[in-house]
Order: C-alpha cells, then structure tokens, then sequence
C-alpha cells in the first residue's frame, strides 16, 4: 500500500481510496517525520501497526519526509509486504539451530575418543616411569661405583695437570721469547725498503720480504720445506737472472737486468746482490739475495747526461755564431765590410749573446727553484705594450723564414711587475714559437686587456703539439717529441715561464694541434694605474 500525505498530516491519496481525506496526527508523524527524519516499523502479523491498526500479514511500514528548501512539504508512506521473507528468515533459523545441534554432538563424540585414548597414554606412562625408577636405582649403584673409581682417578689426573702447568708455563715463556725475536725480525725485513730473500741449501726459497714480493710480482707463502724459485717467478728471463746470480760466488760483479714490464708494477731495471747465510759452527746454510729497483737511479742519470748535452748543445750554438761574427770583425778581410754589413754583424752578435743570456738565466733559475729558493721578482709599475715590443725586437733577426707580427690594440695597459722577467717569459715563448715552426711563416704576437687583466698570445703555425703531450709541455726538461723537426732546447723554457706567471698572479696555457701550428698564452693583473698618469710619474 502506498499513501501521500500532506504537511497538515492528510493523506491526499492512497492505494486504498476509502483513506483519502484522512488526517494523521499521531505523535510519531507529528515528532518524527514532520522534523524531517525517516520514521520506519516492521510490523508481524495480528500486530498493530503504527497508527494502531491489526496487520492481516507481516510488514515494513515506512514513512519517508519531503523537503522542500529545508522545509517540510509532505510525506510518503509505503507499506511492503515480507511474510515469504520472515518465513524464510525462520526456516533458516531452525536449519541452522539444527546443524549447531550436530555439530554439538559430533564434537562431543570426539572428545569422548580422544580422552579415551589419553587415559590410555596415562596408564602407559606410569608404568615407564616404574621402570625408569627400578633403572635409576641400579644406575646409582654404578655411579657410586665408578665414582669411587673416578675419585682416585682425578687425583692422578690432578698430580700429571700440575706437573704440565709448569712444563707448560715454562714453554709459554720460552715461545714468548721466540715470538718477540720473530717479530722483530719480520718488522725489521718488512721495514727494509729493497727486496730481500732467503735461499736455502736446496735452492728453495724460504723467507721474502714484502718489498720482493712487489718487484718481482708474486705473493709468498711458506710452505713446509720452502717454495721452489720457479714456482714463484713467472718471468723466464728474470728467474734465468736470478739463477745465474745465485751460481756465482757472492762479491762478483753481474750486471743490472732490464725488465721488459711487470702486471703490477711499471719495474724495469733490477739489481740483485748476495751474501752468504751463515748458521751454527760457521757453516754455510743457504744465500741472501738483496733486490734494489735501480730505474729511477737509472733515468735520473740518462736524465742528467741528456741535460748535459743539450744545455753544452744550446750554450756552443749561440757562441759559435758569436765567435764566428767576431773573427769578421777583428780578421784581415774586416775592411772588406761595408759599415752597414759591420753593423749587422755586431747586431747578430747582440742577439746571440741575449739567447745565450736567456739560457743562463733559465739554468739559474731553474737550480734556484731546485734547492727550494724563490726566484727573486722586484715589481715596478711599467707600459705593457712597451715590454712587449722590446721583447719581440729581439728576435727580428733570428730567422729570415719568420714574420714577426704585433697586434697591440690596447696600448695604454699598465702592469705591476717584473718587466724583466715578463721579457724573459716573452723571449722563451718567441724562441720556442721560432724552433717549432722549422718552414717559417707568421708569428703573431696579440696583446689585449679585459676583466682586470692583461693577455699576451704567441702563435705560430708549425708543427703543433700532439694532444697526448699538451699536460706535458709546462714539466722541467720536457721536449715535444716530433719526428719532424730537430728543434733544439733543454726543456726548462715553458716551465720557468710558468713559474714567473704564476708568481705575477696570472695564469700560463697552451692551445695547439699537430700540424696546425701552436698558441701560447698567459695572464697578468693590470695596476690600477693608468698609463698617462704613469708617463707624469716617470718624468
């Protein structure tokens, strides 16, 4: 059934016509539904719903408000009909009571089994636990037995502990003794910087120091007897080596063995000595054999040998060129020259005599900054183009093949430093700039000024420098290696410039490609004089 209701509580229409016009005014309508709320009811059969009327069946009676903008605009009331539903409701109730009984009975019927066989357990445990009694009393009359036994036993057991204690203390001490000796050995052996082995009568090796281990690329462990040399060196023309040294009689000269390279180590030459290990009542137990890397010893006398003939090379150029000028000058043909040519010739011995100035300079400041000294800079404010001009004015007779180009933009650039050491930056720069361009061409010198700082680059377009070796050029005594050219120099140029740039406060680097020709530029602060002001101070 379903019916309308107005919000004066009228029913404005139902299912059952004879309602219409009826008005409700029980408490629940008025309390519950007029306030906007859901009012409900199951209602069973022969029960009053809830306006007091006998229900001929089971129902829901359910009144629904309408609202309206937040008012109460009416309401619906439906009644549904649930009789098939409570029946079920009630089948299945008396189902499931059912199952529960059963389960019940089921339950208890396995309880009842399973004490059932608990007392059976129980009567069997007891009767294990009398006869573990009966054993327990047999087994403690052996044990009194044997304890009796055992009693005298200790005491004998006792007596021999004592005597070992003390043979054993006594050995601890001795072993300690021992001990310390070897570790004082082993902490002197690994202390020793050159190699050193042990070699016994069977020519096996018995003891190898950490330093061994390194030069001859191998790992040592003793074993019982020593290890056979060859089990540890795995390189056939070192181990020939090492066995020809150990067949000659200690104290004969053998010559140094050049490795051709080890995995771990970059070794290349070795020396090996030996003496003689003398045991008990002088006699002769094996041999020593003290393993020195002699490489860098090696390198630094190439070094010095090569230094030698470069800078004896480098220092007979410019004199040769000098002496041969001057016996033109002061021969029997001197008056055969014009003045003009007479000129030239003192001009080249001028210039031969500042390259060989240059080189001095570069091997005294070089053994200065070898013996920890600071190479001496006296800064004064000067013109930078100037200096630059005067440096490159040294070199325009060096080499006819050579175009000397200066590209000063900024001429008023003032800098607070050495001058005469920024001329000597300049002048390795030139000179390198003129060996490394062995067909001639341009060489351009650029000045500019920007950020705080003045810039110098010289170009040339020689031979370049192949990128592998560009983060070497700046190291002492190194020399691009080229199969092109025969330039000559000691290789202390670049490195010495470095040093006076940096002691300025500028920075020195290199931009070059093989065949594409070399620029070499550098840095220094400017004052914050400017060059009109410094022209009034110097007048």
């Amino acid at each position: 059934k379903v019916r309308f209701f107005s919000p004066q509580g009228e029913i404005i229409y139902s299912t059952a016509r004879e309602e219409t016009g009826m008005v409700n005014q029980k408490d629940y309508f008025v309390e519950v539904i007029r306030q906007g709320n859901l009012y409900s009811k199951v209602v069973n059969k022969d029960q009053l719903t809830a306006e007091g009327v006998p229900s001929s069946a089971a129902v829901a009676e359910i009144y629904v408000p309408l609202m309206f903008e937040g008012n109460f605009g009416g309401a619906v009331e439906i009644y549904v009909d649930i009789s098939q539903r409570a029946e079920r409701l009630r089948t299945l109730h008396h189902r499931s009571l059912l199952l529960q009984l059963a389960l019940g009975f089921g339950l208890l019927g396995v309880i009842f089994a399973t004490l059932s066989k608990v007392r059976d357990a129980l009567l069997k445990r007891e009767m294990a636990e009398a006869a573990l009694k009966r054993a327990n009393h047999e087994l403690e009359d052996r044990v009194c037995e044997r304890t009796v036994q055992l009693e005298e036993s200790c005491r004998k057991l006792k007596e021999e502990v004592v005597e070992r204690i003390v043979v054993q203390d006594l050995l601890s001490e001795t072993l300690g003794v021992l001990q310390g000796e070897k570790d004082r050995i082993q902490g002197i052996l690994r202390s020793v910087g050159d190699g050193l082995m042990v070699i016994d009568e069977s020519d096996r090796v018995s003891m190898m120091n950490p330093a061994a281990e390194s030069l001859l690329d191998c790992r040592f462990c003793v074993v019982g007897g020593g290890v056979p040399l060859e089990s540890l060196v795995s390189n056939p023309g070192l181990l020939d080596y090492l066995n020809l040294v150990l067949r000659r009689a200690p104290g004969d000269g053998i010559e140094d063995f050049e490795l051709p390279g080890l995995a771990s180590r970059k070794v290349s030459v070795l020396r090996v000595r030996t003496s003689q290990l003398i045991g008990a009542e002088s006699r002769v137990i094996g041999k020593i054999l003290l393993i020195q890397d002699v490489t860098e010893e090696r390198s630094l006398e190439s070094m010095k040998r090569q230094f030698i003939s470069m800078a004896t090379h480098e220092l007979q150029t410019p004199l040769a060129s000098m002496i041969g000028y001057a016996e033109l000058l002061t021969g029997e043909c001197a008056e055969k020259f014009t003045l003009e040519e007479r000129q030239g010739f003192c001009t080249r011995i001028h210039e031969r005599g500042f390259a060989l100035s240059r080189i001095v300079d570069d091997l005294v400041d070089a053994c200065q900054v070898d013996s920890g000294q600071v190479l001496s800079i006296e800064k004064n404010l000067f013109s930078f183009s100037d200096r630059v001009q005067q440096a490159v004015s040294h070199f325009y007779f060096d080499s006819e093949r050579h175009q000397m180009v200066i590209d000063c933009s900024e001429e008023s650039l003032v800098v607070d430093g050495d001058g005469g050491r920024i001329e000597q930056v300049l002048g390795n720069l030139l000179s390198n700039a003129i060996k490394y361009s062995p067909q001639g061409g341009e060489i351009k010198v650029s000045v500019t000024g920007s950020d705080g700082f003045a810039k110098v680059r010289v170009a040339d377009q020689g031979i370049g420098i192949p990128a592998d070796q560009i983060s070497r050029v700046f190291d002492r005594f190194y020399r691009v290696d080229t199969s092109s050219t025969a330039a000559g120099g000691i290789g202390l140029g670049l490195s010495i410039a470095r040093y006076i740039v940096e002691a300025h406060g500028g920075q020195i680097w290199v931009e070059s490609e093989a065949r594409q020709g070399t620029a070499v530029s550098f840095t220094l602060p400017l004052a914050a004089t400017k060059l009109a002001d410094l022209s009034l101070a110097v007048g």
